[in-house]
């Protein structure tokens, strides 16, 4: 607890999505990056050990499917929409992953209008629903705000 500091803040919208300085972190697990000067999110930290479970895995996304402001430490759900070019049974869009961390983001190739590469962290039995839905269509990624 030596590296987490107290400090007091004004939050227009009250206090409810971070943590108290208070409140007893002992055995509580980080699920996501927190960097040097940041409150601590609630959404970034867990009680539940199959959070231990999770892998980082790399996928490739298209500039045009990714909103241009995530970064690192987002929560986001990924939804597999079907591409004509892998795939000519398309059907409607689906719910592929939900509430996943961004670990990273490449954006080197977005400037041209290719793709990105982007790590997220997931739990490791969804590694290959996954890694599938890369090669049989698009993965969409939405930002989940709050």
């Amino acid at each position: 607890m030596g590296d987490l500091a107290a400090v007091r803040v004004s939050l227009p919208d009250g206090n409810s999505d971070y943590v108290n300085a208070g409140e007893n972190l002992e055995g509580t697990i980080v699920i996501r990056s927190i960097q040097s000067g940041e409150l601590i999110p609630v959404s970034a930290l867990s009680n539940d050990l199959q959070v231990l479970e999770t892998t980082s895995v790399p996928i490739s996304v298209h500039a045009s499917d990714i909103p241009i402001n995530l970064e690192a430490g987002a929560l986001i759900n990924l939804y597999h929409v079907g591409d004509a070019r892998l795939n000519t049974d398309i059907g409607p869009p689906t719910l592929l992953l939900a509430h996943a961390y961004i670990l990273g983001i490449d954006r080197k190739g977005a400037n041209l209008g290719g793709d990105l590469s982007m790590t997220i962290a997931i739990n490791e039995k969804r590694v290959l629903q996954v890694l599938e839905a890369t090669s049989t269509g698009r993965v969409v990624v939405v930002s989940l705000n709050g």
